[in-house]
């Protein structure tokens, strides 16, 4: 399975949408969720966005943090790789356990394994060790060309 996310961001308003559309080579067809949310307000806090998925253009439920905790730039100041981590909560089937979501987006698809796994060593260190990165796919350039050929 490989994810693309198609972003809307309205800055004067301040907020956000996207769709992500999840290629899943196992089913016949995509699998697309739409969600919206809120920036944040707090400039010492600017990565702290709140979401929810979206139906109907209304948000389903409380809206939930999502935290873009770091940026990689190029020279030119221009955003490279962005990575965000929500803290998911309990959700069924896996009741007690705390569910979490970590990604790394890029406009990019050309990223080998090495590549991605030496990235989210460098974000798990700037978080001083504290992401679950139990069970963590990586959509390599090789699975994203693949899931594309569908």
């Amino acid at each position: 399975m490989c994810g693309i996310n198609e972003v809307n961001v309205d800055a004067e308003a301040g907020t956000y949408n996207y769709t992500n559309i999840d290629y899943c080579d196992h089913l016949d067809h995509n699998i697309s969720v739409h969600i919206a949310g809120r920036l944040s307000s707090d400039p010492n806090s600017p990565g702290l966005l709140h979401e929810n998925a979206e139906i109907f253009n209304h948000t389903m439920g409380q809206l939930d943090p999502n935290m873009i905790f770091r940026v990689n730039r190029d020279s030119a100041g221009n955003i490279v790789e962005l990575f965000t981590y929500a803290c998911l909560g309990k959700l069924p089937p896996v009741v007690g356990k705390e569910l979490f979501s970590f990604n790394l987006l890029s406009r990019s698809n050309w990223y080998a394994d090495e590549k991605l796994k030496a990235l989210v060593a460098e974000a798990n260190a700037s978080s001083s060790g504290h992401l679950d990165l139990e069970g963590l796919r990586f959509n390599n350039m090789t699975t994203y060309r693949d899931c594309h050929m569908l």
